[in-house]
């Protein structure tokens, strides 16, 4: 784009093409346009088609979502003010806009960051869901380097399971999806440990755990190896539930587990720096 913020969709294609093309992981798009393009689409469908994740900002005239986000391949994003209501008016006007394309909301209002003007000085502020939009990339990259196997569909997935649902205005934010939060309020802890679980249990390292499905408190586990373990314990949402450290003896270590309701969980353990998953039902 322009000094003035102003940008051609042909532009914003081969931006979107050149990144992919020369190895992006996630493209952070702060800009959108009251009009479709098949060619902006175009572009942004081949970084989906190879695995690259596309994220933009929705548009700050509180109406109705603007292009690229509105795109289905595309992550839509909304903004939130500082008490977790979307955004309307930010500081200078406008509003966070809307509609059944957005995917989740972050923060977006009174955002610092490095004054463009100014290379040292950080105590300059903006608002939009330009400011929004870099919350979930940044995840996004997060999310990559936890788990580097995520497709666009699955960080979308992990994104909006993990979102923090009814957290701002009743008449907007509603129970489930709704066209002012989508799905809710980014959470980062959450989303990471959700990228955390989504490794491939092909991948789990040289251990194995018994009896599964386990119907007391105790749990056992057996390796190829002795050292000091560390185990940590999630429940199917993410929510760490247990860690602890406990040496290796003769291959083997019995867990004690806290109180768990009936369901799946999942135990990772790093031995030596390896660490491996397993899934685990409590019964």
């Amino acid at each position: 784009m322009e000094d003035d913020g102003f940008g051609l969709y042909t532009w914003w294609a081969d931006g979107i093409y050149y990144a992919v093309d020369n190895g992006a992981n996630v493209i952070n798009m702060s800009l959108g346009g009251n009009n479709p393009s098949s060619l902006l689409e175009d572009a942004v469908n081949y970084a989906y088609s190879n695995g690259v994740t596309v994220v933009v900002s929705n548009g700050n005239q509180s109406s109705v979502i603007q292009y690229p986000a509105r795109y289905e391949n595309a992550l839509a994003i909304g903004a939130t003010n500082a008490e977790d209501d979307r955004a309307n008016p930010f500081h200078w006007g406008g509003g966070s806009n809307f509609g059944p394309e957005i995917d989740i909301v972050a923060p977006g209002d009174r955002v610092y960051g490095l004054n463009p003007s100014n290379g040292t000085n950080y105590s300059w502020f903006w608002s939009g869901t330009s400011q929004a939009a870099p919350h979930v990339s940044g995840v996004i990259a997060l999310l990559l380097a936890e788990n580097p196997t995520l497709t666009p569909s699955q960080i979308r997935t992990i994104l909006r399971t993990t979102a923090e649902d009814e957290v701002g205005l009743p008449s907007e934010d509603i129970p489930g999806f709704d066209n002012y939060y989508g799905y809710g309020r980014l959470n980062a802890e959450a989303a990471l440990n959700q990228a955390f679980l989504r490794v491939d249990e092909t991948q789990t390292g040289n251990f194995s755990l018994y009896p599964n499905p386990v119907s007391g408190n105790e749990i056992s586990l057996r390796t190829n190896e002795n050292g000091l373990a560390t185990v940590t314990i999630h429940s199917i949402l993410g929510k760490k539930i247990k860690r602890f450290s406990a040496q290796i003896s003769n291959k083997f270590l019995k867990i004690d587990l806290p109180s768990l309701e009936k369901g799946v969980y999942f135990i990772s353990v790093t031995i030596n720096e390896k660490t491996g998953f397993k899934k685990f039902i409590k019964r």
